[in-house]
């Protein structure tokens, strides 16, 4: 799932001209940022729901821009797999020193800032009216640290290069550009203090994942490695044959990063809460989607129920929510161990018999050993979690794929 997560940026462009607030809070990030208006709201004696709604969703961009000005400082500006280091980075021309520490840095600091937008989100009373107003022009990043809005910190602009990529279509067999969303006004609403509420639990599990598997040490052997073979003079044995190899790391030290830590015992406190996570995301999820349903208006809706029109202009069929919703109960199975990931012979393409073989994902979660790639694919490493029960299989996501006319990514990453 976490594949979603980098396109949340785009899903706080916002909006609208209803009931005006006391405090412009879109006005004063486009001219302070986001860490100045977070100062101010959580200064607030007694904030109301949409000040609360504003200090969450500062945080939580707070929390974005930490991680970029991280990778900023250190010149990281190579687009990465993992959330916060796919996100497009402008070059520093005087970084610091690489520190193997970077990645664990990033992801506790993450899981700290979402923990901190839960706790503003967490205190707007319950039937508390939300309507918060914010342009979309007015959200930036602060990726250099200067304090001053420059090129390429815009949010549209971050989230925009993000989701402008070709993505791989399995029905065509081609990449295609997906079709982006317009950024209108939108009027953040209550329903959506849930949607936000369930991207925090999003990225907070991430961190959880990705700390689970202890990356500082191997990055630290990777590097001494590289630094031994360039005083000798030589570069890596694959250097040569795979693009993107100029800058440290590259993409041959991510490889072999990425696959000596998921080698390493992962930590069952970071993988256990990892799960509660993603299953509170679920139900997160599901309140937005009830509460959405209830709705009667039809003002700058940033995620519409049947009767309204979404401000960002792509049609939603009709069914989408209880097609997502289908999506989201397969994923909840599959953390509880009420279903089973399929395991696949990769020459038939089919499931290994007719046993309904499957790998119990909650049970690995619960007590997680190494991912020995060789020894997964092996099937020997991937043993004592098999067992017999019923299979989830990709229906309810195929039918969701035809559902948004073969948008399902872009739909999947702005509904979490």
């Amino acid at each position: 799932m976490y594949r979603l997560l980098p396109a949340t940026f785009l899903a706080l462009l916002s909006t609208p001209l209803a009931a005006a607030p006391t405090q412009d809070w879109s006005a004063m990030i486009g001219k302070d940022g986001l860490a100045r208006t977070e100062a101010a709201l959580a200064a607030l004696p007694d904030p109301s729901a949409d000040d609360l709604f504003a200090l969450g969703m500062t945080r939580f961009l707070g929390g974005v821009e930490q991680g970029l000005q991280a990778r900023w400082r250190m010149g990281q500006s190579e687009e990465g797999f993992l959330p916060v280091f796919r996100l497009p980075v402008t070059p520093n021309p005087h970084p610091a020193p690489f520190d193997p520490a970077l990645i664990e840095t990033v992801f506790k600091t993450l899981d700290t800032r979402m923990d901190d937008a839960r706790e503003a989100l967490a205190g707007i009373p319950v039937g508390g009216d939300v309507a918060l107003p914010l342009h979309p022009d007015d959200l930036w990043f602060d990726i250099n640290g200067s304090g001053a809005r420059d090129e390429g910190e815009a949010i549209v602009t971050v989230g925009a290069s993000f989701l402008a990529q070709p993505r791989w279509n399995p029905d065509t067999g081609e990449f295609a550009t997906p079709e982006l969303p317009k950024f209108t006004d939108i009027r953040f609403d209550t329903a959506d203090v849930a949607w936000l509420t369930a991207y925090t639990h999003l990225l907070s599990g991430t961190a959880d994942m990705v700390r689970a598997f202890q990356p500082t040490p191997v990055i630290e052997r990777v590097m001494k490695g590289r630094m031994a073979m360039l005083e000798k003079g030589i570069a890596g044995p694959l250097d040569g044959v795979m693009p993107g190899t100029v800058s440290y790391p590259n993409e041959i030290d991510l490889i072999a990063i990425s696959l000596l830590s998921l080698r390493q015992q992962p930590l069952p406190e970071h993988t256990r809460a990892a799960r509660d996570h993603f299953l509170a995301m679920v139900a997160e999820n599901r309140r937005f989607w009830t509460e959405v349903a209830a709705e009667a208006d039809n003002d700058g809706e940033w995620i519409p129920n049947k009767h309204q029109t979404s401000a960002l202009g792509p049609a939603f069929p009709e069914g989408t929510d209880l097609a997502w919703l289908a999506v989201l109960d397969d994923g909840e199975k599959l953390l509880k161990g009420e279903l089973l990931a399929p395991y696949f012979d990769l020459v038939t393409g089919s499931s290994a018999n007719d046993a309904n073989i499957g790998f119990d994902l909650a049970a690995w979660l619960h007590d997680p050993a190494p991912v020995d790639l060789v020894e997964w694919l092996h099937g020997m490493g991937i043993t004592p979690w098999l067992k017999s029960g019923p299979l989830a299989t990709s229906s309810n996501m195929r039918a969701f794929e035809e559902l948004v006319s073969g948008n399902g990514v872009l739909f999947a990453i702005w509904f979490n």
